[in-house]
C-alpha cells in the first residue's frame, strides 16, 4: 500500500501523551518525517510519501489532485479543515475527521 502524510509541524512534548510516532528523542523533528520512519518500521512494504506543508484552502486541490481512495484529516485549524471536508465531499473521496478536544 502507499500513504502520503502532508503536515509541517514539529513534534512537541505535549505530543508524546496521544501520538504513537511523538517520542521525547524525535521532539523539535518534523512530524510527518518521524510518522513515515514509524510506518516503515511497522511496515516496511508501505510506500511512505511525506510532503512539508500544511493544507490551506489555497492548496488542498493541488495536493488532492493525486487520486486518494480515502483521506485522514487530522488538521488543527478550522478553515484548512473546511476546505479538505468540502472538497472531499464534492470529489466523493471518502474522508476520516477528528478533531480536537479542548
Amino acid at each position: 500500500g502507499a500513504i502520503t502524510l502532508i503536515d509541517m509541524d514539529d513534534v512537541c512534548v505535549t505530543n508524546t501523551n496521544r501520538q504513537i510516532h511523538a517520542l521525547r528523542d524525535n521532539v523539535g523533528l518534523a512530524k510527518a518525517k518521524v510518522m513515515a520512519e514509524r510506518i516503515r518500521q511497522i511496515n516496511p512494504e508501505c510506500r511512505v510519501t511525506v510532503v512539508d506543508d500544511f493544507v490551506t484552502p489555497d492548496n488542498v486541490a493541488q495536493y488532492m489532485s493525486a487520486g486518494y481512495s480515502y483521506v485522514i484529516d487530522a488538521i488543527d485549524s478550522v478553515r484548512p479543515k473546511a476546505a479538505l471536508i468540502a472538497y472531499c465531499r464534492r470529489n466523493k473521496i471518502p474522508l476520516v475527521t477528528t478533531g480536537g478536544a479542548g
